[in-house]
C-alpha cells in the first residue's frame, strides 16, 4: 500500500472469452479497425460531405461548426451538421444528426462516422455520440478530420472501450 509504505505486488491477470484454452479468437479493436480501414477515396467523398454539412450548422451560442458524414452498409454517404439550442442540453451534434439521417433513409447498418470541424486538429465525437455510435456495432469506424482535411481513424471501441452495447444484450 502507498499509505503505509508497505509494497504488495501487482498481480495481472489476463481475461480471456476462451475458456477451453488456447489462443483468444477475439480481435482487438484495433486489429478490427485495421481489418475494416476505408479507402482513401471514400473517406475523401466522406469528407466532401462532411464540410457542405458543416457550412449548414446552426450554432448561434458556441459559433463551433461541426459537419458529419455516416457511411451506411450500403455505402450511400449521409450528412449531418450540429443544431444548438439556447438551452445547451437539447443540441444536437453532427454525428447523432448524420446517423438519425441515415436511419431516416433506411440504413440498415453503420460503417463509418466522420467528423469535421473549423480547428487544426482531430477532434473525436463526445461520449453521447460515441455511445449511439456503438449502438450499430464494434466495428464502426470513426474519423476526426482536421480543417487541412488531414485525419485520423479510430475504432468505436477504441473510442469507447468498455461501454455497455447491443453486444451486451445478446443482439
Amino acid at each position: 500500500c502507498c499509505c503505509t509504505g508497505n509494497s504488495v505486488p501487482l498481480v495481472l491477470v489476463e481475461c480471456s472469452s476462451n475458456p477451453g484454452g488456447g489462443s483468444n479468437p477475439r480481435k482487438t479493436p484495433q486489429d478490427r479497425r485495421l481489418q475494416n480501414q476505408l479507402p482513401d477515396s471514400v473517406v475523401q467523398q466522406m469528407m466532401d460531405v462532411a464540410f457542405a454539412a458543416r457550412n449548414n450548422s446552426w450554432s448561434p451560442y458556441s459559433k463551433f461548426r461541426v459537419g458529419a458524414a455516416v457511411l451506411d452498409s450500403g455505402g450511400k454517404i449521409h450528412a449531418g451538421t450540429n443544431v444548438e439550442n439556447a438551452t445547451y442540453g437539447l443540441t444536437i451534434c453532427a454525428e447523432r444528426s448524420a446517423l438519425v439521417s441515415a436511419v431516416s433513409n433506411g440504413a440498415k447498418g453503420i460503417r463509418a462516422v466522420l467528423c469535421c470541424t473549423d480547428v487544426d486538429e482531430c477532434l473525436w465525437a463526445c461520449a453521447a455520440c460515441c455511445g449511439v455510435i456503438l449502438e450499430f456495432g464494434d466495428d464502426v469506424l470513426v474519423y476526426a478530420v482536421k480543417h487541412d482535411r488531414t485525419y485520423q481513424c479510430k475504432g468505436i471501441r477504441e473510442l469507447l472501450p468498455f461501454s455497455f452495447g447491443r453486444a451486451d444484450m445478446g443482439v
